[in-house]
């Protein structure tokens, strides 16, 4: 479903000079992605509703990015999974991968209500991972745990600018 949309943000990243310099710092620029996802959903037609909020059950729940264009209604969050795994370029730093992950996981979760509230609309995540080779077997880990709570996880292995390597995945619920 995300294939057009996944392509043409590997397209922007991997040309921006900015997203290189956060790659090598293992820095996140997860607010970038979110105004360059709403730029190419508008263009491809979306109609685009950032930070949209569901109430299920009496509570609030938020989601990054929603978009609609005729019967498809889509709810997508997004993740920097920034990781402490070797480079080409990134400069040495802990990062807690873990905690990604967590955060990843957690979600999946609340997508879970708001699909079960809202059958209509498709939910995902979005996430980066970098820098990291899909190879990598400290990541291959994390992936299967992944794999193991979403309905399909679809990924792809990119290069940003400054030749770091990363990986970007669609999780659905």
């Amino acid at each position: 479903m995300l294939d057009e949309i996944v392509s043409k943000l590997i397209d922007t990243i991997s040309q921006h000079s900015g997203c290189a310099i956060f790659a090598e710092e293992r820095a996140k620029f997860e607010g970038w992605v979110k105004v360059e996802l709403a730029r190419i959903f508008s263009e491809l037609g979306y109609k685009v509703e950032p930070e949209k909020a569901y109430f299920i059950d009496g509570k609030r729940h938020q989601v990054d990015l929603f978009s609609e264009r005729g019967s498809t209604h889509l709810c997508v969050e997004l993740k920097t999974v920034n990781t402490n795994y070797k480079g080409f370029l990134a400069k040495k730093k802990t990062r807690p991968i873990t905690m990604n992950i967590n955060s990843i996981l957690k979600d999946l979760e609340e997508l879970s209500r708001i699909k079960e509230a809202n059958p209509e609309v498709e939910c995902y995540v979005l996430f980066l991972v970098y820098p990291c080779e899909s190879g990598n077997e400290h990541w291959q880990m994390h992936e299967r745990r992944l794999k193991s709570r979403c309905a399909s996880l679809s990924g792809r292995a990119f290069s940003f600018k400054n030749g770091e390597r990363g990986l970007i995945y669609v999780a659905s619920v």
